[in-house]
């Protein structure tokens, strides 16, 4: 859990850089596409989740099905309100930390494959103060089950 923590909270000064590296950005669009330019040791890659190799990954495919493997961190940065149904490729007894990057609308479906505290979805704030709100979700009997929240 340590690592999860410090890990996020890494991953957290980095994409707080990246969004403020460039002044006089006015959009989420032009702050999500600063945050490709992020530092290069900081394992972010942007695109889909799919192949990613790296620990941390910026997904952007607006995919109801996320691919995770691999992967401690995912970023979600969908363009359009996105209901996310189940998060592949999940590792028993691994913990995966979702961050939403999003002004549009996410959804995290509570049900069969993932199951969130009250047994009821997790929708995302859409307001600039809310961007990097997160959950951590452990996979366990194949399942991925909520471990903690943090809706800014």
């Amino acid at each position: 859990r340590r690592g999860v923590e410090n890990s996020l909270i890494s991953t957290y000064a980095e994409l707080g850089g990246a969004i403020t590296a460039q002044g006089g950005e006015s959009s989420p669009a032009s702050k999500r596409e600063t945050l490709l330019l992020a530092k290069p040791g900081m394992s972010i890659r942007a695109g889909s989740a799919s192949s990613a190799n790296a620990n941390t990954a910026f997904d952007n495919s607006n995919s109801a099905v996320v691919t995770v493997s691999g992967l401690d961190n995912i970023i979600i940065a969908n363009s359009a309100p996105l209901v996310i149904t189940n998060f592949v490729g999940g590792v028993p007894n691994k913990m995966l930390t979702v961050i939403s990057y999003q002004l549009s609308g996410l959804t995290i479906t509570d049900g069969t494959s993932i199951l969130l505290e009250g047994s009821a979805d997790l929708v995302f704030p859409t307001s600039l103060a809310s961007l990097l709100s997160n959950v951590s979700l452990l996979f366990s009997a194949g399942k991925w089950i909520e471990v903690s929240r943090s809706i800014l």
